[in-house]
């Protein structure tokens, strides 16, 4: 659990997109902490379903409730937990779906090492 905060942690700084969003808070130092509350509150829970709820197999959906109603930072309505990652730039979960890359056709290799990225490969 504490190795994927850490790289959350790390991305949140490692790309100018990410520094610029961090600049952008510590310029309204009112809503700074609260912010950043939330950015750890939401990188805690996202750590905290893969690393115990990952391995479940009947009980996701249990899991799924108990995650739901143990976070501030709210999930979307429908789906599993497990169908949203946290986003700092909103500061809420966002769904797998939109983070996937577009398929590109490279046919230059064996036909059996072709990946379609799809929400599931992007998890």
């Amino acid at each position: 659990m504490t190795c994927i905060i850490d790289y959350q942690y790390e991305q949140l700084f490692e790309t100018k997109e990410s520094q610029e969003l961090v600049k952008r808070l510590k310029e309204v130092p009112e809503e700074y902490n609260e912010k950043l509350k939330i950015i750890y509150e939401g990188f805690f829970a996202f750590a905290f379903m893969w690393s115990f709820g990952a391995t479940l197999s009947e009980d996701r959906i249990a899991f799924n409730g108990q995650v739901r109603a143990m976070t501030k930072v709210k999930f979307p309505e429908g789906g599993m937990v497990f169908d949203y990652y946290f986003s700092p730039a909103t500061l809420q979960f966002e769904p797998w779906a939109e983070n996937v890359e577009p398929f590109v056709a490279d046919f230059s290799e064996l036909f059996s090492n072709l990946v379609v990225p799809t929400a599931e490969t992007t998890r």
